[in-house]
């Protein structure tokens, strides 16, 4: 089963609420690294999906992280719950990604 990620950004004094929520639910936590180029080189769907979020909730955020779900019910209730604070990462945003991607390795060829 394909896992359902959702990037996530929230403050501190939630996050023990939101950590407990994810318990046997989620499979896998990370930290992400926004800003595309600027952080590693590479776009990605994570760091596509964060722009989402909306700048106010990201410039107050204390916890950026993508979060893996496997179960469907879980993430549906996960993203029901944590609406405000969660984007799903789809293929859109990895085709983006790979656009960036292109659009960049294009240009630094072209210097």
């Amino acid at each position: 089963m394909t896992p359902h990620v959702f990037v996530c950004a929230l403050d501190f004094h939630r996050a023990a609420e939101f950590f407990n929520f994810l318990i046997g639910k989620a499979t896998i936590y990370r930290p992400i690294r926004c800003g595309g180029d600027r952080a590693f080189g590479r776009w990605n769907g994570e760091t596509v999906a964060f722009g989402r979020l909306g700048g106010e909730l990201t410039d107050l955020a204390d916890i950026i992280m993508a979060v893996e779900i496997e179960d469907t019910e879980a993430a549906a209730l996960f993203k029901t719950f944590w609406s405000e604070n969660v984007v799903d990462v789809g293929p859109d945003d990895q085709d983006e990604a790979d656009r960036r991607n292109e659009a960049k390795n294009s240009a630094d060829d072209d210097r």
